[in-house]
């Protein structure tokens, strides 16, 4: 498995794979948007997560990657143009790509400022919501067969982005 994890520094290309054999709806319903996120996941992404691939995939380390992520968006006003025009072409009111655009950015610098403010300390974060590290992990959409692997680090994000890019790139939750 550690050649997929270096292939993903390099080709983005099989974490676009990942993300359509898992089936997930995380990229976008229509075919524009979905277009625009696979140039971006695909270009853009690995170069993003390269320094957390090979991570232990903790709750911890999992939130800063999904964090790099939202990042990695939010840095990239083309893109976010380009979806906020295909949402509105796809929805049928082209003249809305404006305000989409500042609906889009808003929910991202929320979740941006979300992540950060539970990374600052990680530890605290989880006793302040009386949670523990393992209950973390399966809120973020890990599985209790995961818990194993988890424990002995031998799953990385890396290899998460492989097996379940969703639990990443999937933002809406955590």
């Amino acid at each position: 498995m550690k050649e997929d994890v270096a292939a993903l520094k390099i080709n983005g290309g099989k974490l676009w794979e990942a993300i359509i054999v898992e089936g997930k709806e995380i990229v976008f319903v229509h075919d524009h948007t979905r277009e625009i996120m696979r140039r971006f996941i695909e270009n853009r992404v690995p170069q993003t997560l390269d320094g957390l691939a090979d991570l232990p995939a903790s709750a911890d380390n999992i939130t800063q990657a999904t964090l790099a992520y939202l990042r990695g968006i939010l840095d990239d006003s083309d893109l976010l143009g380009s979806l906020a025009d295909a949402v509105a072409e796809d929805s049928g009111v082209p003249h809305a790509a404006d305000a989409i655009f500042e609906v889009m950015t808003e929910a991202l610098e929320d979740a941006v400022d979300q992540r950060e403010a539970m990374i600052i300390d990680f530890p605290a974060f989880l006793a302040s919501e009386g949670i523990t590290e393992m209950a973390a992990l399966l809120l973020l959409g890990m599985d209790e067969d995961d818990i194993p692997l988890i424990e002995s680090r031998e799953l990385t994000i890396g290899k998460l982005l492989l097996d379940r890019p969703s639990v990443i790139l999937d933002f809406s939750k955590g």
